[in-house]
């Protein structure tokens, strides 16, 4: 039912209820990351990690937590992705872990939700 006020405030459209219905086959990235991400507490420094590769997660996932992947935080971070490094130093209480990437040694922090094991440990 549309509030009173609405009704006679506007007349040129029509009072409409949104009936929102769950889709089964949308796709949340965060909770797919959630799938494979580390965990912190058993991540320790000289492990190797890599980051996931798939860049539609990424970006999904960002955008869940009101960021936009696009732009500056592509142009930083996209080329790491599906890179593997060596974990410099653990935060556990901030579930993020600093990486070095041997292509250019390059450190940079990166969630646990976008690292998965690369030597096939599980982590």
């Amino acid at each position: 039912m549309c509030h009173p006020a609405y009704l006679i405030v506007s007349t040129a459209l029509p009072c409409q209820q949104a009936n929102w219905k769950p889709d089964d086959n949308q796709v949340f990235g965060c909770k797919s990351l959630e799938k494979t991400a580390l965990d912190a507490s058993k991540v320790e420094v000289g492990s190797s990690v890599a980051v996931v590769s798939d860049e539609s997660l990424v970006s999904k996932c960002i955008s869940e937590k009101g960021k936009t992947w696009e732009g500056k935080m592509k142009g930083k971070r996209g080329k790491y992705l599906g890179q593997s490094g060596k974990v410099i130093e653990v935060d556990k209480a901030k579930d993020a872990l600093l990486v070095e990437f041997a292509s250019d040694n390059t450190q940079m922090w990166w969630g646990t939700l976008y690292l998965t094991a690369a030597d096939g440990k599980e982590l």
